[in-house]
Order: structure tokens, then C-alpha cells, then sequence
């Protein structure tokens, strides 16, 4: 589990650069970094996972049939106490590739194996929630 953020998306082991397009892309994202860089947080971080989350996107849609179905199952975690609107972010971002979005479904984790929440600041009965809910991002890929 300690290794999850090293090797994920968005790790050190990434030799991807940055890609400044996409805050305009989605402004979803956009608004993201700019609460993030408002609370001198994270930024960096999220951009670098959304980088490497935007060349997934890529490469499915090299991989799929035009019109095939792709369903994107995303929490909206929280960074630096700022939310991440995954969800919106996935769809934005997917429909810039050429996706059709067709539907947003919510859903509860009922279990899981990380904790439900945690003290990001390490101040003693301050907590923040942790990821409770996903999302699943259905969407059609690019026609051409």
C-alpha cells in the first residue's frame, strides 16, 4: 500500500511533462489548481497525476472501436482540504479527447480498506473525511 503513490499515476517514476492545456481543458481542473495554489497545497502533485490520467485517456481511445463503451470508476479525494472533482475532471477532460459522455453514476464504497478518515495536519480531533463515494464515468470513444 506505501507504494501505491510512488508507482500510480502521477508518481515520481513518471518521465511525462507537464501539460499546461490542461487547466483550460477542464475547468474543472482549472478551478482545482487555483484553490490548491491559493493554499500554497498541493498543485504540483495533482497536476502530475492528471497528466498521467489524460495519456490513459489517450491511449484507450487509440485502443478502442469508435463508439465502444468506457466506464471510468474515480473517487474525488481531497488534497491539501480542496476537493478534486474527479468525476467532472474525467468527463471534461474525456470530452476534449473526442468521448461522448453518456452518464454519471454515484455510488457508495460500502467497504474498503483504507481508513474513512484522517488527520492530514497531524493537529490531535481535527479530521477531514476521506473517500467515501465514487463515481463511474460512462462514456463512448472517439469516432475517429
Amino acid at each position: 500500500m506505501k507504494d501505491v503513490d510512488k508507482n500510480g499515476l502521477g508518481g515520481p517514476n513518471s518521465d511525462l511533462k507537464p501539460i499546461a492545456d490542461l487547466e483550460n481543458w477542464s475547468p474543472s481542473f482549472g478551478a482545482t489548481l487555483d484553490a490548491l495554489r491559493e493554499k500554497g497545497g498541493r498543485a504540483e502533485d495533482a497536476m502530475n497525476f492528471v497528466r498521467d490520467y489524460y495519456e490513459v485517456m489517450k491511449e484507450v481511445a487509440k485502443i478502442l472501436k469508435p463508439g465502444q463503451p468506457a466506464a471510468w470508476v474515480v473517487a474525488n479525494r481531497t488534497m491539501s482540504r480542496v476537493n478534486i472533482p474527479t468525476h467532472l475532471i474525467t468527463q471534461e477532460l474525456c470530452q476534449h479527447l473526442g468521448y461522448e459522455h453518456e452518464v454519471t453514476l454515484p455510488r457508495e464504497i460500502p467497504t474498503k480498506t483504507l481508513p474513512w478518515e484522517n488527520a492530514p495536519e497531524n493537529i490531535e480531533g481535527t479530521k477531514g473525511d476521506l473517500m467515501a463515494n465514487e463515481n463511474i464515468v460512462v462514456t463512448r470513444s472517439p469516432s475517429e
